[in-house]
């Protein structure tokens, strides 16, 4: 099969070479088309993979051709598909119905009569059959043929042409092909071809040669847009920034004739982002265009084209400059000429005029530097006085000599420790003495430790009666527990009033609760106490009160036990220690070390001993 099989008219059982586009949805012709599948059905049968593959004309041009074998072109109605992979591609369908061989493509009219009978001729007779050149002509002069009226014709013809000056021959083409007659540009009169000529998309980017540099990225019709981006069509590439630097020009519709940077191009959603703000913002109407960046050659640079002038501020960043670039310039300025560069206050001429003065640390101290610079004031004030500072260290260290290696003597110390370690023993004697008294006269209630009831109600030296005591009854109600009635009481109000209130738990022997009672109304026995007893106290638990000094409050077993060992702690031990400190002590036998200390009765803290 070859290009000789394309003909105007698909023939039967003939091979068949047909042409045609592929298209993407915007009606755009696909180059480069991947992953072509072409398919045939003969006469509406199954379609079936094509003997051939179809083929792109020349190079890139969206114009594909297929080669039919005369089997595939055995039947009457022949459908093609033609698929590819290409992203946007459309499927193209062709449909060709070949004509038998023999076949002679006419026209008829119909030819229609009312009620006519075609009459059978079985023979016809009285008639000379016609031949040759002699048929009968209607409306022919007597004894003319065919062949004489064509030449008339032709003699006519010529001399129509002779009349209006024209050569027929020079305006028909030498040959036809494909069934179509070829124009030449040479044919063409002048300013016959024009911009009213060319219908609107006549001529698209894929008309274009692929070298000669017109061509557009891509083209089409967006989606939508947005104040700094336009969204392309579905056909256009699915990678990121595909279009990164490019440009994009705005063709037709809304926003037309814009043209911006393409800073960033996302390939899942199309969304193109430009580097400004659109000054109409695109929508699905507006149609765009995609330029690759144009380059520049030095050779197209006339001289001293580019100066500071030629780049905005900040034009050139530093991710514009090469790797090395910073390297480059360094060293540049370092091998650089320093005689070239010696104007007043410059730092060349800071530099040359260091090197000209030489090394200073071989320059003699401090004659040769004048009055008020730093080699002199240097001179003066160290190199003179050094040997002095050097003796001094030497009499300081004569008199260090002397001192001996071990000057603390560790015998002494030993000695006022064990000094110390039996004050301490003879205070713990004490202090066990005074931890059996102070267990006899209390008890512990939770932890901590409460007088005895018999301890409160006992006369010092007395046998049975306490004379503190004012008052010993019971309780009648209990409406709260800061405020009771009294079984008994006395009948002036405030009787009770600041008075020392224990109370005692009739039914279970719990421990005596000691209070203050701040109000008493005679009327109705009521007392008020400072604050709820350690237990609840109900009709029928004991209650007494006992006298409190004038202008005194009644002590707990709490504050009576911390006030006997304040007593301790001040009066009770008294130890020379030079050095200030202070030491705890057990009352349980043991001597803790260590300094500043609390003191401990059975594990509880009751102040600090000074020692």
């Amino acid at each position: 099969m070859a290009a000789t099989d394309a003909t105007a008219i698909p023939v039967k059982n003939q091979a068949y070479r047909v042409t045609f586009p592929i298209l993407d949805a915007d009606g755009d012709l696909v180059t480069g088309a991947t992953g072509l599948d072409s398919e045939v059905s003969k006469d509406a049968g199954t379609f079936a993979d094509a003997t051939s593959e179809a083929t792109e004309i020349a190079t890139t041009s969206g114009m594909y051709y297929l080669d039919l074998t005369a089997t595939e072109m055995n039947a009457d109605t022949v459908a093609i598909i033609v698929k590819t992979t290409s992203s946007g591609a459309k499927t193209t369908p062709i449909v060709l119905y070949p004509r038998d061989t023999g076949d002679i493509k006419v026209q008829l009219e119909p030819i229609t009569h009312t009620s006519a009978v075609i009459p059978t001729v079985s023979t016809l007779t009285g008639h000379t059959a016609q031949t040759g050149d002699a048929f009968a002509r209607l409306g022919a002069p007597a004894g003319a043929s065919v062949s004489a009226d064509v030449a008339a014709v032709k003699v006519d013809t010529a001399a129509i042409l002779v009349d209006t000056g024209t050569t027929l021959d020079a305006r028909l083409p030498t040959e036809l092909e494909g069934g179509r007659m070829k124009a030449f540009v040479g044919a063409i009169g002048a300013d016959v071809v024009t911009a009213a000529a060319i219908a609107d998309g006549a001529i698209d980017r894929a008309a274009f040669a692929a070298d000669t540099g017109l061509r557009t990225i891509r083209s089409g019709t967006a989606q939508t847009g947005s104040a700094g981006s336009i969204t392309l069509d579905t056909g256009a590439s699915a990678v990121d920034d595909f279009y990164k630097h490019a440009w994009i020009y705005l063709t037709g519709g809304t926003g037309a004739g814009q043209v911006r940077r393409i800073l960033g191009y996302t390939g899942s959603n199309k969304i193109v982002c430009v580097n400004a703000n659109w000054l109409v913002t695109p929508d699905a109407a507006t149609t765009f265009a995609i330029f690759g960046l144009g380059s520049v050659y030095t050779d197209w640079i006339g001289a001293n084209a580019i100066d500071s002038s030629t780049f905005n501020s900040g034009a050139i960043e530093a991710a514009a400059l090469a790797t090395d670039a910073v390297a480059k310039i360094a060293d540049q300025v370092w091998d650089e000429i320093l005689s070239g560069h010696l104007g007043a206050g410059s730092t060349g001429l800071a530099l040359n005029s260091a090197v000209a003065a030489g090394d200073p640390w071989s320059t003699a101290l401090p004659g040769a530097y004048g009055a008020g610079t730093a080699g002199k004031i240097v001179g003066d004030n160290i190199n003179a006085p050094i040997a002095t500072v050097d003796a001094v260290v030497d009499a300081i260290k004569a008199k260090t000599d002397n001192l001996p290696s071990d000057p603390a003597d560790q015998s002494l110390i030993i000695a006022a420790t064990d000094a110390i370690t039996s004050a301490v023993a003879g205070v713990q004697a004490d202090t066990d003495a005074l931890q059996a008294q102070f267990n006899g006269m209390t008890e512990d209630d939770g932890g901590v430790r409460r007088f005895t009831a018999n301890a409160l109600e006992q006369a010092p030296g007395g046998a049975g009666g306490n004379p503190n005591l004012l008052l010993d009854t019971t309780i009648a109600t209990a409406p709260s527990q800061v405020s009771f009635t009294l079984t008994a009481g006395p009948s002036d109000n405030d009787g009770l009033a600041n008075q020392a209130v224990v109370f005692y738990d009739a039914s279970s022997g719990a421990a005596p609760s000691v209070r203050l009672c701040t109000d008493y109304v005679a009327s109705s026995k009521t007392i008020t106490i400072d604050s709820a007893p350690d237990f609840t106290v109900i009709a029928g638990d004991g209650i007494k009160f006992f006298v409190t000094a004038p202008g005194t409050t009644a002590p707990t077993t709490g504050q009576i036990s911390q006030a006997v060992w304040d007593e301790f702690a001040n009066t009770k031990v008294h130890v020379d220690d030079p050095t200030g400190d202070i030491t705890r002590f057990r009352l349980d036998g043991t001597t803790p070390r260590g300094r500043v200390r609390p003191s401990e009765v059975n594990g509880t803290t009751h102040g600090w001993i000074p020692q």
